[in-house]
């Protein structure tokens, strides 16, 4: 993910949009009413918007791997694991879900990582799993006093942690819909301090996730909901975030 990649969906309804106003003006498109012209710019909006959702699942989706990244991966000692929503069970204590489950599971699989830099969400997977994570650094990735954490804030508390761990390099990962804004945040943030400019940030391969269907955060219960939020929200959000908001 780049700036301009993140914001070309919008970029591209806007222009489309802007072609029915120039055609308006130019008399192309005669409506009789103005009420009429205002339901077809609407129809426009919500074509466009549709078109480019379907645009974006081919061209927009998912993080690219970087070259090499096996190996990489095998020769790192870090991993930074994204929380995806979780669940509630009936007595009100967490649940990792579906899917910081799995990728729980994926980043224990790929390598012997010695920190892991988590969310609470994917930790409480880890915290069933005492026999593959003994001896490990289990590492929270923020306190949880926080609220609502987005992933621009997450990323500088992981920073934060890799930073007191003296490490420079860490895999990452991420719902593979969040996987690309992840990295970009994580970027982002580690260009703010010289300290942290030679930090490196590793894509991995990250396969379909699932979403999780009782997710206490609405937004990611299933990708009809999650999707549009990241292609039109998200994305274009955490490149102009300011961070200077974050404590």
């Amino acid at each position: 993910m780049t700036t301009f990649s993140a914001w070309l969906p919008l970029l591209i309804c806007a222009l489309i949009f802007g072609l029915y106003i120039w055609a308006l003006i130019k008399k192309i498109i005669r409506p009789k009413y103005l009420f009429s012209a205002l339901v077809y710019g609407v129809l426009v909006i919500i074509t466009s918007v549709f078109v480019v959702l379907l645009v974006g699942l081919t061209f927009f989706e998912e993080a690219t791997p970087d070259d090499n990244w096996q190996n990489k991966v095998q020769t790192s000692e870090t991993a930074i694991i994204f929380g995806f929503g979780y669940e509630w069970d009936f007595k009100c204590e967490m649940l990792p879900g579906a899917s910081n489950y799995a990728l729980y599971q994926q980043a224990i699989s790929d390598a012997n990582f010695q920190n892991l830099i988590m969310q609470e969400g994917v930790m409480v997977a880890a915290r069933k799993d005492y026999a593959r994570t003994k001896g490990k650094n289990i590492i929270q990735m923020h306190p949880l006093n926080l609220g609502y954490v987005n992933t621009l804030v997450a990323a500088k508390y992981a920073i934060l942690k890799m930073d007191s761990l003296g490490v420079k390099r860490a895999v990452v990962y991420a719902h593979n819909l969040q996987l690309a804004r992840a990295v970009y945040d994580l970027k982002r943030i580690a260009a703010t301090n010289p300290r942290w400019h030679d930090m490196e940030f590793i894509t991995p391969r990250i396969p379909p996730v699932p979403f999780p269907e009782h997710s206490a955060q609405w937004h990611t219960c299933c990708k009809f909901v999650y999707y549009p939020i990241e292609l039109f929200v998200s994305r274009p959000m955490n490149t102009v975030y300011p961070l200077s908001r974050i404590k």
